[in-house]
């Protein structure tokens, strides 16, 4: 198992105070999943659910932190080094306590092409 931290940056005082940061902010990647944690939220994905992992933009308004919509869950420290993971199919999850479906993961990683390697050896 190999664990990848999620980068926060200059937010890490902001994100600290809903205990998003080391370390509960890493993605960990299997042999058989990938399990997400970021603060109150975790998630563990099959790995034959992923389609596609690849660095995607995030924009600045879409803001940092624990952030939600359309299917999309972004866990976000900063606004560089963002990797998408698409799954094939959706998975139930809980943000802040209110039940989504998620068919996108975007995470902020320090070394994005050292994760994406990762979950492409799989």
């Amino acid at each position: 198992m190999q664990r990848f931290e999620i980068k926060v940056g200059a937010f890490l005082p902001l994100l600290a105070l809903f205990g998003m940061m080391p370390p509960f902010a890493y993605v960990d990647v299997g042999p058989t999943r990938l399990y997400f944690r970021f603060g109150v939220f975790s998630l563990q994905v099959q790995r034959d659910n992923v389609a596609a992992v690849a660095p995607r933009p995030w924009p600045w308004y879409a803001g940092v932190g624990l952030r939600y919509g359309g299917h999309v869950v972004g866990l976000i420290g900063t606004l560089d080094g963002v990797v998408a993971i698409d799954l094939r199919q959706r998975v139930r999850a809980s943000v802040l306590g209110i039940p989504v479906q998620v068919q996108t993961l975007c995470v902020s990683f320090e070394d994005p092409a050292l994760f994406i390697a990762a979950c492409d050896a799989g």
